[in-house]
């Protein structure tokens, strides 16, 4: 198969050219399966964009011949309606949908069961865009990871000292006390992190309400402090 990452340009005439170069590379390959993704810095819909002043329908109709020309489809995203905003006040205010991914019918067929999701947009002004080829849940052991906000918390030096500690006999090796500071590092984590998951939830709901929004009266405060509140549980 063939799979494009995209950065298109936010030049209109850069664009036409990208578009060009990519039907151009699919004109001998138009039997392969075809995956494209990333930021178009365009909009295929009307409903797209969120600004007073009128989506220009020339750019549209170039985006829409290209995805004709190659018999490439929009891959349906969940999350966030709008993966790009300029984060402006009142009516400078911009939402765009520019991320997102497509294919061709032979893709398609390879992944009938594809779903991509928009998550938030923090720590950026676009939302990366996960594509699940399997969205299929399975259930894995988690393997263990040693978080640095750990080091943040009072207690995390007792309990490394404790757990490397417990074993009386004579010289217990480095794998032993490795497993039991791993275990009682595990256990301490879920018992005093647990509640920042819970929180997350509600927070990440209403900063997706906000995202998703047309309401120019919304309180952009609100969302900027939710971002920072998330960075801070996560």
């Amino acid at each position: 198969m063939r799979i494009s990452f995209i950065h298109a340009s936010t030049t209109f005439q850069e664009r036409v050219r990208l578009w060009s170069f990519l039907k151009d590379s699919n004109y001998n390959h138009t039997s392969f399966p075809w995956l494209c993704i990333g930021d178009f810095n365009e909009v295929l819909y009307h409903w797209e964009k969120f600004w007073r002043k009128e989506v220009h329908r020339y750019r549209i109709a170039a985006f829409r011949d290209f995805l004709d020309a190659c018999s490439l489809m929009d891959i349906e995203s969940k999350g966030c309606v709008f993966t790009w905003s300029n984060n402006r006040e009142g009516n400078a205010l911009v939402k765009k949908r520019l991320d997102r991914a497509i294919c061709n019918m032979e893709w398609w067929v390879l992944y009938p069961n594809v779903e991509a999701f928009a998550f938030l947009a923090i720590g950026s002004d676009h939302s990366p865009i996960l594509l699940s080829l399997n969205p299929t849940k399975l259930k894995r052991k988690k393997m263990f990871r040693f978080e640095t906000y750990w080091l943040e918390h009072s207690e995390c030096e007792e309990v490394v000292k404790k757990a490397w500690h417990t074993y009386s006999a004579d010289q217990p090796t480095m794998v032993v006390k490795t497993k039991k500071v791993t275990a009682d590092l595990t256990r301490w984590s879920r018992r005093n992190f647990k509640n920042a998951r819970q929180q997350l939830i509600p927070l990440k709901q209403r900063l997706q309400e906000l995202t998703n929004s047309t309401d120019e009266e919304q309180n952009r405060e609100e969302a900027r402090y939710i971002a920072r509140k998330i960075e801070d549980l996560w």
